[in-house]
């Protein structure tokens, strides 16, 4: 039953911004809410459906740019193929049918709107996308973060996409790429400039 939880809230997820608008009198049936700021009354700025789970926070907590988060997403893709072999495992072939498939349907999304081409790397993963053409080009020291793909089990860190990608993340064109005296690497949001 937890499975079919979790697999609701995904669902739940994937909704555009104008389908939002149309389920339980003009709300989102999933929102977050911070103290601190609005976050477009909980639901994100405007996404049109992709296939993706959206969040408006990324790995880090922090706000995101654009709904779709593509390394939360690959994430998802691994996790669910898990649930479906363990279900396979406990002859529950409905659930793992449903895993699959819902694997399948965020996997496309990441396909078609997640990769695009960068004017320096060539075809890359973006960070964040909305189903509209923009993205964000960057990467968070996080797990989930593109960087992590192949660790996460999503893509073989030969896969050309992939290498585009990881030489994206480890230049100056991540705005959270930092080189100092002490060290080069992917910082985040809270890395502070001249402090590495």
């Amino acid at each position: 039953q937890g499975l079919d939880q979790i697999m609701q809230v995904i669902v739940d997820t994937q909704h555009g911004t104008a389908e939002d608008e149309t389920i339980e009198g003009s709300e989102a049936s999933y929102q977050y809410y911070q103290e601190v700021q609005n976050l477009w009354q909980g639901i994100g700025t405007p996404v049109r459906r992709t296939g993706m789970a959206k969040s408006i926070t990324r790995p880090s907590d922090d706000n995101g740019v654009f709904g779709y988060p593509t390394a939360a997403n690959a994430m998802m893709v691994v996790s669910l193929r898990q649930a479906a072999e363990i279900c396979d495992n406990m002859n529950d072939g409905d659930r793992a049918n449903r895993a699959r498939a819902l694997a399948a349907e965020i996997n496309q999304g990441i396909q078609s709107w997640s990769i695009a081409q960068h004017e320096i790397f060539g075809r890359a993963y973006a960070y964040e996308v909305d189903g509209y053409g923009n993205r964000v080009w960057m990467d968070d020291a996080n797990v989930p973060s593109l960087l992590s793909l192949p660790y996460l089990g999503y893509v073989k860190s030969t896969d050309p996409v992939y290498r585009n990608t990881r030489q994206l993340i480890l230049s100056q064109s991540n705005p959270y790429y930092f080189s100092g005296s002490a060290a080069t690497g992917v910082g985040s949001y809270h890395t502070r400039q001249k402090f590495i």
